[in-house]
């Protein structure tokens, strides 16, 4: 069977939080607190872990959007906050988690997600449209987007 880029792309997703999970293991317990990333205030190992455990909320409400489908929280492209302010919101409300909690959020936000853009039909996944900076992103161009954002991040917390 031939697949499309975004076919790989999710099962690349799929795959992710079970790599961040074991690679994250080896850290010892004493460098989760350690600040390791300066932007937006400043992050430890583990609020960055956070960041990876959340950010897939609001991915489901940018794709959502972006295919033109209803949004169950009543936000509009318009009315979602700024990636800063739902970040600060977002690492606070997980103040005290285990690393073995955020991993499990991890895990079942992103199949969440998955299955979210799974279920697209064709035509919402040809009308996808997600604003990224100066640019527009289609669905083909999303997956390798988030996946290097979850790249990016873990590095950090390993580094």
């Amino acid at each position: 069977m031939v697949t499309s880029d975004l076919d790989q792309n999710l099962r690349e997703l799929e795959a992710v939080p079970e790599t961040i999970a074991a690679q994250v293991r080896t850290l010892p317990a004493g460098r989760w607190e350690t600040p390791v990333w300066g932007a937006e205030g400043g992050w430890n190992r583990r609020q960055l872990l956070a960041h990876l455990a959340s950010i897939n909320l609001r991915h489901l409400i940018r794709v959502r959007l972006g295919a033109g489908l209803p949004e169950p929280s009543g936000v509009t492209a318009a009315s979602l906050p700024g990636i800063d302010d739902s970040n600060a919101v977002e690492i606070e409300s997980r103040a005290g988690r285990s690393v073995e909690e955020l991993l499990a959020e991890l895990r079942s936000n992103r199949a969440e997600l998955v299955r979210l853009v799974r279920s697209l039909t064709p035509e919402q996944r040809q009308r996808f449209a997600m604003p990224r900076g100066d640019q527009t992103l289609n669905l083909e161009q999303w997956g390798p987007f988030v996946l290097a954002h979850d790249r990016t991040h873990l590095a950090e917390i390993l580094g």
